[in-house]
């Protein structure tokens, strides 16, 4: 499934929740959120693509089916793939992509 940048924003925003930020480490559940996005590499405000860590922790949060949650910023992403069973939690109005 292809999904452009307005349907992601979409997507992301339906989920509306506050994502907590965490030292990274090792992928392990964020409070009640799921699994925090920056265990996977992801950092809000780089300005590298980050198509790679986000589609690899799509996928696996997708497998487990456990929500996959995105800190405030800006992500440079693009061509992502969203399995079935991806849930995604962003902050409503601060989590962007491009």
């Amino acid at each position: 499934m292809s999904i452009d940048r307005r349907n992601f924003i979409a997507l992301s925003g339906s989920a509306g929740a506050t994502v907590l930020l965490s030292e990274p480490t090792t992928a392990r559940p964020t409070a009640e959120l799921g699994l925090d996005a920056t265990q996977f590499g992801l950092r809000p405000g780089s300005p590298d693509d980050q198509s790679r860590a986000l589609q690899r922790a799509i996928e696996e949060t997708a497998r487990t089916r456990a929500p996959l949650a995105l800190p405030p910023g800006v992500f440079r992403v693009g061509n992502l793939r969203l399995s079935p069973g991806t849930h995604l939690v962003g902050t409503r109005g601060a989590t962007d992509w491009y």
